[in-house]
């Protein structure tokens, strides 16, 4: 079980809500970390050594699906 401060739970939700709307406007993959001070951020491009979670771009669905029915 994972124990977190209100203060820093607020934090983690404020950067994963960044990091699902920059995933968003960029395509890419976004990565979410923490300063040296203990904010959480959240950023596209390189990873680095302090990545503690990454966040996929959103996979978009076909409009029509094409299924065929056998017989």
């Amino acid at each position: 079980m994972m124990r977190l401060t209100l203060e820093t739970a607020e934090e983690m939700g404020e950067a994963l809500l960044d990091a699902v709307e920059l995933a968003r406007k960029t395509n890419e993959e976004v990565t979410l970390t923490t300063t040296r001070s203990g904010k959480w951020v959240a950023f596209s491009g390189d990873h680095d050594c302090g990545t503690r979670l990454t966040v996929d771009p959103p996979i978009e669905m076909p409009d029509t699906p094409k299924l065929k029915a056998v017989s």
